[in-house]
């Protein structure tokens, strides 16, 4: 069972043990989750708070609602610089997400490749039935092209790369970027890009690798609300990836958690 062969999850495992140090009262500092330091902003809330006055508590399309979606594709084609469609978007939260994208582009003994170091990302492939295949950052902990084709078989269907990067804070370029872009394409293999500290960026501008494709084909990116909103325990996000992949997504969300909450006011709501 797929299960078993998965360990508990080491940044989680430190999480709990720091909410048990807090509830016995002893002073900590904790670096052990990507938390940031301030609430989420009032002005979510209220709107959240709103929405739920005005009936947004019920069902919703696993993709998510149609206002989401909409502003999704807005979103990255303004500040990703990404051309996609409605269809191409979907909401689910960024850890979820992950393992969605894998099960997307699984297939029975497939390989996909993920960074060393890095985050703990080798656990959703195993659950998804494949094997994790880990490939070495140079030692700036920039892409290793190299690398990468070194660790690249017949049976690698997904390569994960993390930029701003979770643990080094790396911040990939764009040239290195269209290099694998170009290597993966050549070879039908799929980009699961994890963008989830997109915002928090100081010295070098943070290039999305599927603003390289002139509609989603071969990159499935990964984006979430709790870096830069501080919305962690809202678990909100969304991916924007070519729509067969986003379809099987939808179908993993619609067998497992049905939908997310819908953040929105209904559409009677909105209409009255």
């Amino acid at each position: 069972m797929f299960l078993d062969d998965v360990k508990e999850s080491a940044s989680l495992e430190m999480v709990n043990l720091v909410f048990e140090m807090k509830m016995r009262g002893e002073p900590i500092i904790s670096l052990a989750p990507g938390d940031p330091s301030f609430d989420t902003p009032r002005e979510i809330i209220e709107v959240a708070h709103r929405s739920m006055l005005e009936g947004g508590t019920h069902y919703v399309s696993s993709y998510g609602t149609l206002d989401v979606r909409e502003a999704v594709v807005r979103k990255v084609a303004r500040k990703n610089k990404i051309e996609a469609a409605f269809e191409n978007a979907i909401f689910v939260t960024t850890k979820t997400s992950v393992f969605a994208a894998f099960a997307s582009v699984a297939s029975r003994g497939y390989e996909a490749l993920v960074p060393d170091p890095g985050y703990f990302y080798s656990e959703p492939i195993i659950l998804t039935g494949g094997k994790p295949v880990r490939y070495k950052l140079s030692k700036s902990f920039n892409l290793d092209l190299d690398e990468i084709k070194r660790r690249t078989t017949k049976k690698t269907k997904a390569i994960l790369i993390n930029t701003p990067s979770n643990p080094t804070g790396t911040v990939f370029g764009r040239s290195e970027l269209k290099e694998l872009y170009e290597f993966c394409a050549a070879r039908g293999i799929y980009i699961i890009s994890d963008e989830a500290y997109e915002d928090l960026v100081y010295t070098k501008e943070h290039v999305s690798i599927g603003s390289l494709e002139k509609r989603p084909e071969y990159v499935l990116s990964i984006f979430t609300l709790s870096k830069s909103y501080s919305m962690t325990g809202w678990r909100s996000g969304y991916v924007v990836g070519p729509e067969e992949r986003v379809q099987k997504i939808n179908k993993l969300l619609e067998h497992t958690v049905t939908c997310y909450p819908p953040r929105m006011p209904s559409t009677k709501a909105r209409s009255s």
